[in-house]
């Protein structure tokens, strides 16, 4: 049941990075979010996007993730909180998608960066979900 409820929320994650984030000729989009629970102020998100642009897949730009854009939000968090309830608590969630329908994600159990403005470890893992 676990494992359907993560692959719902992930599709969701898919779908609206599509609908709300990227522009219409997009080629590959790589979205990275952090989460973790600090006792003082709540839980603490960020996020990044990267989109690269078709006929050659040129960077668009780092778009930043708002958190005006609810329901992306609402998505990790939802997944954030799923893991937490079942141990498998990440920090880090990547995702890949491309207009071609594949995808991949890849969660991240140790370490902060992007929270931590560490933008050579963010990078780092920025690539790794590119990959």
């Amino acid at each position: 049941m676990d494992f359907l409820k993560k692959a719902e929320l992930t599709s969701q994650i898919f779908q609206e990075l599509e609908n709300c984030i990227v522009p219409s000729n997009w080629g590959k989009v790589v979205f990275y979010a952090e989460r973790f629970q600090d006792e003082d102020i709540g839980l603490v998100r960020h996020a990044t996007v990267r989109c690269w642009i078709t006929p050659d897949l040129t960077l668009f730009n780092r778009i930043p993730v708002l958190d005006n854009i609810f329901k992306l939000n609402k998505s990790v968090d939802k997944l954030y909180e799923l893991s937490r309830n079942t141990n498998e608590q990440w920090c880090g969630l990547g995702v890949k998608l491309t207009k071609d329908g594949k995808y991949t994600t890849r969660f991240y159990y140790k370490g902060n960066p992007l929270v931590g403005n560490d933008h050579i470890e963010t990078d780092i893992r920025i690539n790794e979900i590119n990959m």
